[in-house]
């Protein structure tokens, strides 16, 4: 799901940017209208406030507490230029402000930085951080569930954990996609709802991986379904690749092939996805026309990764 990544990235990104670029806390500042000190003149009316400014769908960026956070969480977030040295800058920011809300948002930087280099260990630990700082933060729950599903095997010996712990963050982020998602003051209500949508899409497309590796094919349907519903505009070719999958698995051939074929269709031609869902489409073809009450040859694996990010 590439669009994890570039979805995700870009909104965090210019929500980052746009704190970093922000004038610096100077305390507390005269009300705007008449100059401090002056009333106004007799039969003119008072000036009137400047019209605030439409308030986020979602949860306000956090706020420096002095000049000399706000500095540092600047010099950070400027100068760090790859996914390594974000990582760097957001361990010494947060050893120098270990109270600071904003180191957060250098957390999630380096978390997308490294999601975009398909360094699935690296983006699930950032986003471990993160969400030690903001323990309802859905854009980190997203990635660490996504990551977490996509990387597990059913052979692994922590299995159960990981499945677990992808599992819990997929419905984190489900519960707080409405309310604490970090939106860029200058999104429009459809941008915003546009996102929200794709975060519900990809929390459930976690969790129909989850079950897959589990092999509980019911569920996985269940969560595909409701994954493909989420973002019905923006349709995910994995979503519908493992819907035929999970379907195959439960002997449903037909319902199993429309969804190979759509799939099909949804992939760039020649792409990885598009030759996996050929394969599967090909495969239950011939199944289909030989009127086989069984698979004659093995389903593609439950556990194939989807491509991977490159991404808030």
């Amino acid at each position: 799901m590439n669009r994890v990544v570039a979805i995700l990235f870009a909104a965090l990104l210019i929500a980052s940017l746009a704190f970093a670029q922000a004038p610096a806390p100077q305390g507390t500042q005269p009300a705007q209208g008449a100059p401090s000190g002056q009333q106004p003149q007799a039969g003119q009316q008072p000036a009137q406030a400047a019209p605030a400014t439409p308030a986020p769908l979602g949860r306000k960026l956090p706020e420096a507490k002095s000049k000399e956070e706000f500095e540092a969480y600047r010099t950070a977030i400027t100068t760090a230029t790859d996914a390594a040295t974000t990582e760097a800058a957001a361990v010494d920011f947060a050893k120098k402000f270990p109270q600071s809300e904003i180191r957060s948002l250098i957390f999630t930087r380096a978390m997308m930085l490294y999601q975009q280099q398909n360094n699935a260990e690296k983006a699930i630990e950032m986003g471990r951080e993160v969400l030690k700082i903001v323990p309802n933060d859905p854009s980190a729950a997203t990635i660490v569930a996504y990551d977490l599903a996509e990387t597990t095997r059913s052979t692994d010996l922590d299995k159960d954990e990981k499945l677990k712990e992808a599992e819990a963050n997929a419905k984190l982020a489900l519960a707080n996609v409405d309310t604490n998602l970090l939106i860029p003051q200058t999104a429009t209500p459809e941008q915003v709802d546009g996102l929200k949508r794709f975060v519900r899409s990809s929390a459930y497309g976690a969790l129909a991986q989850t079950s897959l590796v589990r092999e509980d094919y019911k569920a996985a349907e269940e969560y595909l379904r409701k994954g493909i519903d989420s973002d019905p505009a923006n349709p995910e070719p994995v979503l519908w690749l493992r819907l035929s999958i999970a379907l195959d698995r439960q002997k449903r051939y037909p319902e199993a092939l429309n969804a190979a074929n759509k799939a099909l269709s949804l992939s760039p031609a020649n792409s990885p996805m598009f030759n996996q869902a050929k394969d599967q489409r090909d495969r239950l073809t011939q199944l289909a026309g030989s009127g086989a009450a069984a698979p004659q040859t093995t389903p593609a694996k439950p556990a194939t990764q989807a491509p991977a990010p490159t991404k808030p």
